[in-house]
């Protein structure tokens, strides 16, 4: 670490005035590599200090926090907030955090975790309730799975630096996780991009698998290649229910710090509008569709919505058909297909969708 951070500083030594589209190249390279050198230790339900310069509240009834350079580790549990630093090119500084959360994740499974990593202009701020001795039904989070964030947005200073935010990638083969971000409850299995700017929106980025997004009582389902937007008031609250999925800019992504990530994804294209099923019934686009998966999810997810949640498009693929859990095409369809059961399970089976004619008479 100490010599990657020499040779930073002979770089600029030797650019003397360089600008910081010269110098900004050398900082994005090196906070990954230290991030990556420094965070080796990091556990189920800690925070690792990736890269100068960020600062931690810790809670109120928390002990001593030591978090001042790369490498050193905090259990979340004891952090209120964590406030990162945009890079300035002058003080060779770009705040990096890395963050392990249980989420849902059972118990027993003490080796998956979910993976967070926050770099640029970000604030993350601890969001779990109280328990409540009155209110038993009352879903309980493990530290850091119920959050708000703020970040900022278009703040890149050179094409080798991503915009701030928050990537997220949850652990390969667990299924579904849950978190509550801004008051938005995402159900991920996948990986997502996050940002977030208070009096404006926050916008979720699925860059591989599947999330469904659900704010003021409305769900939409984002497959890879997608994002959905949600309205933020002032305070970064969830104010109206979730646009999407709209395809993303894939070329915006090409500088995120994937390589920090435990599993290794390749970006999804953008999504196309035009393609999949559609409401009209053409099915064009699926010729040669592995039919036997696609038409058995249906009848699998309204069976199962009568004493349990309606079964998502991953989780459906990883118990009855786990050789295509990494078939996009198939799972995009199959979103679709999910987002109209949920439509149905609300409306108590009320429901006219050419989308389900069109589907039986594909599937006859």
């Amino acid at each position: 670490m100490k010599r990657k951070a020499w040779l930073v500083m002979l770089m600029l030594v030797f650019t003397g005035g360089a600008s910081a589209q010269e110098i900004c190249p050398a900082l994005v390279r090196a906070a990954f590599e230290t991030a990556a050198e420094s965070c080796v230790a990091l556990a189920r339900n800690q925070a690792c200090y990736g890269n100068v310069l960020l600062e931690v509240e810790a809670q109120p009834d928390a002990p001593p926090i030591t978090f001042e350079q790369a490498g050193d580790i905090a259990d979340l549990g004891n952090i209120a907030s964590l406030r990162l630093s945009p890079m300035n090119t002058a003080a060779e500084t770009w705040g990096m955090a890395l963050l392990r959360t249980q989420a849902n994740l059972p118990d027993t499974l003490p080796g998956q975790n979910v993976t967070m990593i926050l770099f640029g202009e970000v604030e993350m701020t601890d969001a779990a309730p109280e328990p409540s001795d009155d209110d038993t039904e009352a879903p309980t989070y493990t530290p850091m799975q119920a959050f708000y964030f703020t970040s900022a947005i278009g703040d890149s200073p050179c094409a080798e630096a991503p915009d701030s935010g928050i990537l997220i990638q949850t652990p390969q083969g667990a299924g579904t996780i849950n978190l509550l971000v801004n008051g938005v409850e995402i159900e991920l299995g996948s990986t997502g991009y996050l940002q977030a700017q208070p009096d404006g929106e926050m916008v979720v980025n699925i860059l591989e698998g599947q999330g469904i997004i659900t704010s003021e009582g409305a769900s939409v389902t984002i497959p890879a290649g997608g994002r959905a937007r949600v309205p933020l008031d002032e305070d970064g609250q969830a104010s109206g229910e979730p646009v999407g999925p709209e395809p993303y800019d894939e070329a915006a992504f090409s500088a995120l710090p994937l390589v920090l990530l435990p599993e290794e994804i390749t970006v999804a294209p953008a999504l196309d509008p035009g393609a999949g099923l559609q409401e009209d019934g053409d099915f064009s686009s699926f010729t040669g569709q592995r039919k036997s998966a696609f038409c058995h999810y249906l009848p699998v997810a309204f069976t199962t919505s009568v004493f349990a949640p309606v079964p998502s498009a991953s989780e459906y693929l990883a118990e009855y058909h786990p050789e295509l859990v990494d078939d996009e095409q198939l799972l995009s369809a199959l979103s679709q297909s999910e987002q109209i059961v949920r439509e149905a399970v609300a409306a108590r089976g009320n429901i006219e969708s050419p989308y389900l004619d069109a589907v039986n008479q594909f599937c006859d």
